[in-house]
């Protein structure tokens, strides 16, 4: 059965609409937006400086008065659910939030010292550059009764690493938590800014977490650096999964 050209037509721009719609920071992709979007519940990720949200995408959010009310501080690093009320200029907008999910955020740690910092397994769902930090949507098991906050660090492997190849290790503390109980889940980011002075340097990170067979296996990711210093169009991303692990 032939199909006509106006369905083919139909079905291709409906493939990209879902191409355009699911490609976000994630997808390490860049999109450029010709279209307002006030009004939109979206998710931006950004830290918060003199009371305002600086996204990762180089914009500043502007909390309007009817925004959820929690004090922000300084230096804290933040998933926002917000609305975009309007568009000041630029790189400013006006945003009422509904609600904030705070983030881990930490420095990496130079040393692998195997009692403090710990093996047990995790994984990475998820990584991507933003902000100048390396950001990780962690898998890790644990009791949810237990109410054990786990210890995560990123931990820079000097020996291997190179003027062009920056390695890490992803440590997982579980401070005794039962394992291979339920998988939850955890969003962390990393600052590496100093490390990654450099434009397009390569980063490779290791895990350690299961194969399919259920076997403990070290896994690996690289990916190119970038921290973008032109302002992106603030626009709905939903790259938002609320954590249920406690980490630090």
């Amino acid at each position: 059965m032939k199909t006509s050209p106006t369905i083919r037509r139909h079905a291709a721009l409906f493939t990209w609409l879902l191409l355009l719609c699911a490609c976000n920071d994630d997808d390490e992709c860049r999109r450029t937006v010709v279209f307002p979007v006030h009004n939109r519940e979206y998710i931006s990720m950004g830290t918060v400086k003199d009371s305002e949200i600086l996204t990762d995408k180089g914009n500043t959010l502007i909390l309007d008065e009817s925004s959820a009310e929690r004090e922000l501080a300084d230096g804290e690093r933040v998933f926002t659910v917000c609305k975009i009320l309007e568009r000041r200029d630029k790189t400013h907008y006006l945003v009422k939030v509904e609600k904030y999910l705070q983030l881990l955020d930490k420095k990496y740690v130079r040393t692998e010292k195997e009692d403090t910092l710990g093996n047990s397994p995790i994984n990475v769902r998820k990584a991507w550059f933003g902000g100048g930090y390396l950001n990780l949507r962690l898998e890790l098991e644990h009791n949810p009764t237990s109410g054990i906050s786990h210890g995560v660090n990123l931990a820079y492997d000097g020996t291997r690493s190179n003027a062009d190849t920056l390695r890490f290790r992803l440590r997982h503390n579980a401070y005794g938590d039962t394992l291979k109980t339920t998988a939850g889940k955890a969003t962390a980011s990393f600052d590496i800014r100093d490390l990654a002075a450099e434009e397009n340097i390569l980063v490779i990170l290791e895990w350690p977490w299961y194969d399919r067979h259920g076997n403990p296996k070290v896994f690996s990711k690289e990916g190119r650096y970038y921290n973008p210093t032109a302002q992106e169009t603030e626009e709905g991303t939903d790259t938002s999964e609320e954590g249920n692990v406690n980490i630090h």
